[in-house]
């Protein structure tokens, strides 16, 4: 239910492309985010680690767009 409505209440669709700055064992990182990739089809952009320094350069590369 909370991935459902994450979905709704962020207006998703399935050409948003996320980027995860989130770990995966977070729960925000594992259950909402990848759930709007399994459920929905949204492109999920994950670093081996969060770079705050590479972040800008990281979303304008995949053309991130949540």
């Amino acid at each position: 239910m909370a991935a459902i409505s994450n979905h709704h209440a962020s207006d998703l669709t399935s050409e948003d492309k996320i980027y995860m700055t989130l770990p995966l064992y977070h729960v925000a990182g594992g259950m909402l985010a990848i759930s709007q990739t399994l459920a929905w089809g949204s492109p999920m952009i994950i670093r081996t680690s969060f770079s705050a320094r590479n972040f800008w350069k990281d979303c304008i590369k995949y053309n991130a767009t949540v």
